[in-house]
């Protein structure tokens, strides 16, 4: 059953692109559950990564309701088990869905969590951290596993392979020139040039007899012997001979593995299933797969047989057990049994969680779902993306709005159109204004341009001028005459001559007090004032002062700062933590730099000032 949920409200300001801003909504909402989906409305599962191509940073919003958790401020982010980890340019860290710190960012590398830790890297050592940031495995280890596989985490030291428990002891140790994780009890291990495998005691269950393995699955294991691979079962018995040469891992209980002819299909006996042999394969899901013929696509089932012709130009598994087919022409969707759900003769397919957008080949759109149904009973100019189960759409030259069913709940008859966001959607007659989820003119339309509301705020342009507002059309802040984005959810506001800046849900964080501003970049904004540079976060807050003649984009957590000719240096938290003394300064590699002193010497200094010679 559906189930209602209040949920935080952001948007992302972007310029206006086929007809609707590309913002993503959320509102208080019932979600429906027809296909299963889980409810829980902030449960990590329903969250994703989503990006903002000009700045090339990523944040997360919810899926099935587009709302934005976390602004796009992050680089070369992984979301999994409720944390995003992030590369930052200062540091490798992680957050959880409210934008906490998990992990602080003080790591060169951090990698995505798997079983409640994630693997991260400091001065070229690794070791694993838990979802609260404590160290699990301390990082001495050459390289490690990404996490823990079955109790137990892979660990390299001096070339050699070992495995530590969670508690972060050396369980079995470095002692193998290669290791795999454990998998139903058992561990690939190679020594010298040949693998075997070992238990949880290491003690040798299998020899060391095979070139390369998988990981054991279903009791067996694919193993190799002078180029070819068989299948192994556990109690040390070939289940195939060594005659295939590249294998698949098991999935639901079937593997292809490739002969000279192409891939055939095994059970967990070692039976071939499948009597044709396919020129390339993907794994089964579901009980299908997708299969490549020389040039084109089809989809077999879980015994190997093909279910869909390979007659398709491109086959893409979509959600609820469906596919979507394209041929040089037209497109569709099928269902697991290939039988057609949406005909194959449109000319795009575009996917939400839920619903389906069909275009057909003169523009119009039409809202489906996942079975097939036609949710619109006509074709509209533009259907914009359904979030919080409503959508705008453009009927000729008018717009209203529709909801998940495709049903018109407004009907069309401004100039343009967005969705809802905080209760609210901006619409434009004439002029903009704001209407509620009942067509009532909440805001008037008075304004030349307005962009949706976030936390009670939105932005707007009147007579040249941006002022953010509340619900009830009082101005908050105003007489901006600028507005641009500044990356990482912030933005810079100019009013006269000076500059500030707004954050993500409009809040004015920093006064117009700075002659010019820059973009954020790893959450600090750099600032001008009267020639000279400073820093502000992104809460707003001046961390740094605007009194150095130059500060250098930060490296390695620390930036050079310069003042009066001289070089020194700070961290991420605006700290000197190097007086301007030194006559050169070069970035902090490894800990250290290479400074000039103001007698012409040479020297090696660490982010504590200390100072080692040349040759150090």
């Amino acid at each position: 059953m559906g189930a209602f949920y209040t949920i935080k409200q952001l948007c992302f300001l972007v310029l206006i692109s086929s007809g609707f801003y590309n913002c993503k909504y959320a509102d208080e909402i019932e979600l429906t559950n027809e296909y299963g989906v889980s409810d829980t409305a902030m449960h990590w599962s329903n969250l994703e990564l989503f990006d903002h191509k000009p700045s090339f940073r990523s944040g997360l919003r919810h899926k099935y309701t587009g709302e934005v958790v976390i602004p796009p401020r992050y680089l070369f982010p992984d979301f999994s088990e409720g944390i995003l980890t992030a590369n930052q340019n200062l540091g490798s860290g992680a957050v959880n869905s409210n934008e906490d710190i998990r992990i602080p960012f003080i790591y060169d590398k951090i990698h995505e969590f798997k079983n409640g830790t994630a693997r991260v890297g400091k001065n070229y050592l690794y070791g694993l951290v838990d979802s609260l940031g404590n160290v699990i495995v301390p990082l001495q280890y050459d390289y490690c596993s990404i996490g823990f596989s079955e109790s137990f985490a892979w660990v390299m030291k001096d070339k050699k392979s070992g495995f530590v428990n969670r508690k972060g002891e050396l369980a079995i140790p470095c002692i193998y020139d290669d290791a795999e994780s454990f998998s139903e009890g058992l561990a690939a291990v190679k020594k010298g040039d040949k693998w075997g495998f070992i238990d949880t005691l290491n003690q040798v269950v299998i020899g060391f007899e095979f070139d390369d393995t998988y990981n054991f699955n279903n009791n067996v294991c694919w193993v190799k012997k002078d180029g070819m691979w068989g299948l192994l079962h556990r109690s040390r018995k070939m289940l195939t001979t060594y005659k295939y040469l590249v294998p698949h891992g098991f999935s639901e209980g079937k593997a292809w593995a490739e002969t000279i002819h192409g891939f055939v299909l095994l059970d967990t006996t070692g039976k071939r299933l499948s009597d044709v042999a396919y020129r390339d394969v993907n794994r089964i899901l579901d009980g299908r797969a997708i299969i490549n013929g020389l040039y084109h696509y089809g989809i077999a089932d879980d015994e190997g047989d093909l279910i869909v012709d390979m007659i398709y130009n491109e086959i893409t598994r979509q959600n609820y057990k469906t596919f979507s087919v394209s041929t040089e022409a037209s497109t569709g969707l099928l269902d697991n049994d290939g039988n057609e759900l949406i005909e194959v003769k449109y000319k795009s397919l575009k996917f939400l969680p839920k619903h389906i957008i069909v275009e057909e080949n003169f523009g119009q759109k039409a809202l489906f779902d996942y079975k097939g149904n036609q949710l619109t009973s006509k074709w509209y100019a533009n259907i914009g993306e359904l979030y919080s189960n409503t959508a705008p759409v453009k009927d000729g030259k008018k717009y209203g709005f529709i909801d998940g069913k495709g049903k018109i709940i407004i009907a069309p008859q401004y100039d343009w159109a967005d969705n809802y966001l905080d209760g609210l959607a901006a619409v434009k007659l004439g002029k903009f204004g704001y209407i509620n989820r009942d067509g009532q003119t909440i805001i008037p339309f008075e304004y030349d341009t307005a962009i949706a509301f976030r936390h009670g705020n939105a932005l707007v342009k009147k007579e040249g001028q941006w002022q953010v507002i509340d619900k009830n059309n009082t101005i908050i802040a105003g007489a901006l005459d600028e507005v641009r984005y500044a990356t990482e959810g912030m933005y810079m506001v100019k009013s006269g001559d000076r500059w500030g800046y707004l954050d993500y849900d409009y809040n004015l964080v920093t006064e117009p007090i700075y002659d010019s501003l820059e973009k954020f970049d790893d959450g600090w904004g750099k600032v001008y004032l009267n020639g000279k540079e400073g820093i502000v976060n992104l809460s707003g807050t001046q961390i740094v002062e605007p009194i150095y003649d130059f500060i250098s984009d930060y490296f390695d957590g620390e930036a050079s700062i310069t003042k009066d000719g001289k070089y020194g240096c700070i961290d991420h938290n605006g700290n000197v933590i190097i007086q301007p003394i030194y006559d050169r300064f070069l970035d902090f590699r490894n800990g250290k730099t290479l400074v000039i002193k103001p007698d012409g010497t040479r020297v090696y200094i660490d982010i504590t000032g200390t100072e080692y010679p040349i040759d150090h």
